[in-house]
């Protein structure tokens, strides 16, 4: 909805054996968000004026206070787990045998896996539900797997969680806050594959 321009950041190491990459970066610019925002997933496009090039990262707003039928989740840790920004080695912050993924580091696709867009596990798996899910006027709420992860009362008062597309990185908590969700009535849908089979410690 507006145009900031944000500060030069500078590269931090890539991940080693001892520790993950962490960036540590002092925030540029804000997104600022009216009191009506609606919860949902959105779209923040970063445009590099050296490069000329584009690509999207994805963050989601959620109503706490408000109850919905439906809670979809966003897999943000699956995007991590396939950003390749500091290799694919075993010591790296990348998809395959890493020793860590870490959120707090630059981010670039992994092209070599036909993954072009660092939210594309959005714009590819999820979007389409989303889209289809809210044109049919389901009462719909979102949530990220850090909130999934950290707070065990998300999904209060849902009637039923849904996981959609490539949503294979979860916590031990994750699981836990959705079977417990499950064991006090709340429904649970996964409309995709690949799922829940990468644990996040």
């Amino acid at each position: 909805a507006g145009r900031v321009i944000g500060d030069p950041q500078p590269l931090p190491p890539p991940a080693s054996g001892a520790q993950p990459a962490q960036a540590s970066w002092v925030p540029s610019f804000d997104v600022p968000l009216g009191r009506g925002a609606v919860s949902g997933v959105y779209a923040l496009r970063l445009d590099s004026e050296t490069s000329g090039k584009s690509f999207f990262a994805t963050f989601v707003v959620r109503e706490d206070a408000r109850r919905a039928d439906l809670v979809v989740n966003r897999a943000d840790y699956t995007d991590a787990a396939y950003n390749d920004w500091d290799g694919a080695g075993n010591g790296s912050s990348a998809y395959e045998g890493a020793r860590w993924v870490s959120l707090d580091r630059p981010l670039r696709s992994v092209a070599v896996l036909c993954v072009y867009s660092y939210s594309s596990g959005y714009f590819v798996y999820e979007y389409p539900m989303v889209r289809w899910l809210e044109s049919q006027g389901y009462d719909v709420k979102y949530v990220s797997d850090v909130d999934l992860d950290a707070r065990a009362d998300v999904l209060a008062g849902a009637r039923a969680f849904l996981s959609v597309g490539h949503d294979e990185y979860w916590s031990p908590a994750m699981r836990d806050h959705v079977e417990a969700a499950r064991d006090a009535g709340v429904h649970l849908g996964f409309f995709g594959s690949d799922a829940v089979d990468g644990r996040i410690r």
